[in-house]
């Protein structure tokens, strides 16, 4: 036999040896955490799913069970530091054409109605 494999059997045996030792001395391993689910998060589905919550001012009721609305937030600019206003306008589905012009009103994400409509109203 070779040095090199003298060397490994011995490695191996005393490895095999703190292993017996550990069995011995009663330590347990460390067992893994389960995951358990955050309180914190909503069921699915449901309107308590606030992630995706958004409201603005209703700018366009022209097309049936559709309302476009216009969200406007104020954005710090990095080198001045003065506040811009920036808007973003949303297709948002209105399933009784309830909401009317200059309205404030609260949307949420949902599956798609069309290409551009993946709102629809809730308040």
């Amino acid at each position: 036999m070779s040095a090199d494999k003298k060397q490994e059997v011995k490695v191996a045996k005393d490895a095999d040896v703190k292993k017996e030792e550990v069995k011995k001395a009663g330590v347990k391993k460390a067992e893994p955490k389960k995951a358990e689910p955050k309180k914190s998060e909503a069921k699915k589905g449901g309107l308590k799913d606030l992630k995706h919550v958004l409201s603005g001012e209703v700018v366009s009721v022209k097309m049936n069970k559709t309302i476009i609305v216009l969200m406007e937030r104020k954005v710090k600019h990095p080198v001045y530091g003065k506040y811009i206003k920036r808007s973003s306008r949303f297709f948002v589905h209105d399933e009784g054409n309830k909401a009317k012009m200059g309205d404030v009103v609260s949307f949420r994400a949902c599956k798609p109605y069309s290409k551009n409509k993946t709102w629809i109203l809730v308040d």
